[in-house]
């Protein structure tokens, strides 16, 4: 048994330090190791990505979409479900609105 396992040894260094120059510049190795959901890049943006797959926007991105329609004193009230609401006030009058983070559409409740 003892004379198998060294000979099995032999042959894994073998294989593993007897390839040829060429071949092993093609080899490209990366060990990632970490937190996940953590990433090294500071500019990497996971939300972003998971918004880009599904198509929608973040309550954010959605309530910055409510501010370039003209309303001002922007306030969440709910982000969780398929349709966003927010209260604000445009030209002295409160409205509550809604946006669909899919189709983008606004509209007042």
């Amino acid at each position: 048994m003892r004379t198998i396992v060294i000979a099995a040894g032999l042959l894994i260094s073998a294989f593993a330090f007897g390839t040829s120059p060429s071949l092993a510049d093609d080899i490209d190795l990366n060990i990632g190791v970490g937190i996940p959901g953590v990433y090294a890049d500071p500019d990497y943006d996971d939300d972003y990505d998971r918004r880009r797959r599904r198509g929608r926007l973040s309550c954010g991105e959605a309530k910055e979409l409510v501010r370039d329609r003209g309303y001002r004193r922007v306030i969440t009230l709910d982000c969780e479900g398929r349709i966003y609401t927010f209260r604000a006030s445009r030209g002295g009058d409160r409205f509550v609105l809604n946006v669909n983070p899919r189709t983008r559409a606004v509209w007042r409740r």
